[in-house]
């Protein structure tokens, strides 16, 4: 199973609506279609932006409530391949690791690759 990163902003635009990439690849993981995985330092950032009012007043109820139960229970990211993210260009540019990192198309466009889409 591939697994995957899922940048904060990603996260939060695919929680606030249900249409476009970012929802999609909530969706997929909700079908267990990847490995979510993230660093204490991003779930600390991922908690602080769903605790804003007006953020918390828009988010998709059942998406949010399984993505922060699957939170709750979380491992340090290790060994994720990939980290889906608005900007990849710039993250690549900034960092040297092994991640791959795409945009939310681009990650879809991977799971279907991978038949796990």
């Amino acid at each position: 199973m591939i697994s995957v990163i899922i940048e904060t902003n990603v996260l939060v635009a695919g929680l606030l609506s249900s249409q476009g990439a970012p929802a999609q690849l909530i969706d997929a993981w909700q079908r267990q279609k990847f490995a979510l995985q993230r660093s204490r330092l991003a779930l600390g950032e991922l908690n602080h932006v769903l605790a804003d009012p007006f953020i918390m007043s828009r988010l998709r109820p059942t998406a949010t409530h399984q993505l922060l139960n699957h939170l709750s229970t979380f491992v340090v990211a290790a060994d994720a391949e990939y980290q889906a993210s608005t900007n990849p260009g710039r993250l690549a540019q900034d960092r040297d690791t092994s991640l791959r990192y795409v945009s939310s198309e681009q990650m879809l466009a991977v799971l279907k690759q991978h038949g796990d889409e």
